[in-house]
């Protein structure tokens, strides 16, 4: 499958539709959100992009608290949550209103 080809039915994307530059990651993601929208869903591309982006995102916040651990220290080694915990909840709570908007 093309990562530039493009097919568009009524309002919707096809799966075949991926932004052009796309990490390998973000090309994954991208057909993960699409194979849950059907093929004449009304859900304009950018929206499907700012999903695509906020769920990169949710999972690179993830991984850095797998890595790391849910408590860090900060520069004068105090124990705080994990940054990464304020980013992976802004982008759920994004990826839910734009779900709950378009899907």
């Amino acid at each position: 499958m093309s990562k530039n080809r493009a097919e568009k039915t009524g309002n919707g994307w096809k799966a075949e539709v991926i932004p052009t530059g796309a990490s390998d990651d973000g090309y994954q993601i991208w057909l993960d959100v699409l194979g849950d929208l059907d093929d004449d869903s009304p859900v304009p591309r950018i929206v499907v992009e700012c999903i695509v982006a906020q769920v990169k995102i949710a999972r690179e916040a993830r991984s850095a608290i797998e890595l790391d651990g849910a408590v860090v220290q900060d520069s004068k080694n105090n124990a705080i949550a994990h940054p990464a915990i304020n980013i992976e909840l802004l982008a759920s709570r994004h990826i839910s209103d734009l779900c709950k908007k378009w899907c």
